[in-house]
């Protein structure tokens, strides 16, 4: 299985998209894009580039999101890395959302557990979403109501941290956002258009050896009998 930092080493050095000046706001074209980027094994060193970011999954995700100053700080509290504090303010507010963001971000905290479970002081939050979840098996279990929002929420986490400076938590991090990835897209079936389908297979059906296990210590300290 390939490694997350190829495909990381490839976006960043290669970026060769065939295209120059890519509309980000422009988002099926820039999905073409990034899925011409994937296939670097047949690199063509004659196409000039363009450097990616995760900024236009983040707009379409924001767009879907609305006019909600809860979710949209939810929304920045995740994209921050900041979990505990994106844990805190779910629970207290997620009653407050609008409906369909309170079922976007409930599904989102209970597939971040084992995420979130990585950080030093989860513990008491933790908690909080296996109440929130009905069980710590439901969280292992959960199946979201709507899996691209999450699958899409997870992806940028991934890159975005394997991005950064070079680190254990870091690593881990990203290994764990891309193993949710590829959980949540062998478990759902959501209706997507063709440039969007490229993306998750060139993306979203890999796993790192190293991010299962955030799965496998969530499983072991908290789903017992």
């Amino acid at each position: 299985m390939k490694k997350l930092g190829l495909i990381i080493y490839a976006m960043c050095s290669c970026m060769a998209f065939g295209r120059e000046g890519i509309d980000y706001h422009d988002f099926p074209s820039y999905l073409d894009a990034w899925n011409v980027q994937m296939q670097y094994e047949t690199f063509r060193p004659d196409l000039r580039g363009v450097l990616l970011t995760t900024e236009p999954v983040k707009q379409k995700l924001l767009g879907g999101i609305g006019n909600d100053p809860l979710s949209v700080k939810a929304f920045e509290l995740f994209h921050q890395h900041r979990f505990l504090e994106f844990t805190d303010h779910c629970i207290s507010n997620l009653s407050d959302m609008f409906q369909s963001n309170t079922d976007r971000f409930r599904d989102l905290l209970i597939k971040a557990a084992p995420v979130i479970n990585l950080v030093d002081g989860r513990e008491p939050y933790i908690r909080q979403i296996i109440g929130i979840a009905g069980g710590a098996r439901n969280v292992s279990n959960y199946i979201p109501i709507f899996p691209q929002f999450c699958y899409e929420m997870f992806l940028c986490v991934a890159l975005d941290t394997s991005g950064e400076a070079e680190g254990e938590y870091n690593g881990k991090l990203s290994q764990a956002a891309e193993v949710t990835c590829g959980a949540i897209a062998r478990n759902s079936d959501w209706p997507l258009k063709p440039e969007e389908l490229k993306f998750l297979q060139a993306v979203g059906l890999r796993e790192d050896a190293g991010g299962s296990g955030c799965i496998r210590g969530f499983i072991k300290q908290w789903c017992t009998d």
